[in-house]
């Protein structure tokens, strides 16, 4: 039997605390997951890569454990601290973790 850090075999969330402190738990969780995705990213938009997700995309691949108004909501006050930009496509919301 080998040994894991992990007690279920499943990719863990990072939360890294001084970001937490500073922005919120649940901030600090959405935009570091952001940060994950955009860095694997092809979508490159007005000079910005960006993560094409809505909301309940979001919860379903990323944060089953919230509700999508949990989701919207936090993303939302990202936005408004301007930690990252939000635009709406087809229908879609798009994100994008600010520079």
């Amino acid at each position: 039997m080998t040994k894991s850090k992990a007690i279920i075999p499943e990719n863990p969330l990072l939360v890294l605390p001084t970001l937490a402190v500073e922005i919120g738990l649940n901030e600090a969780i959405i935009l570091q997951q952001m940060h994950f995705w955009l860095i694997t990213s092809e979508h490159f938009y007005e000079g910005q890569f960006w993560i094409y997700n809505s909301y309940s995309q979001w919860q379903k691949k990323n944060f089953p454990f919230w509700s999508v108004s949990t989701i919207k909501k936090t993303i939302q006050n990202l936005d408004l601290c301007q930690n990252l930009r939000s635009r709406r496509n087809s229908n879609e919301s798009i994100k994008r973790n600010r520079t």
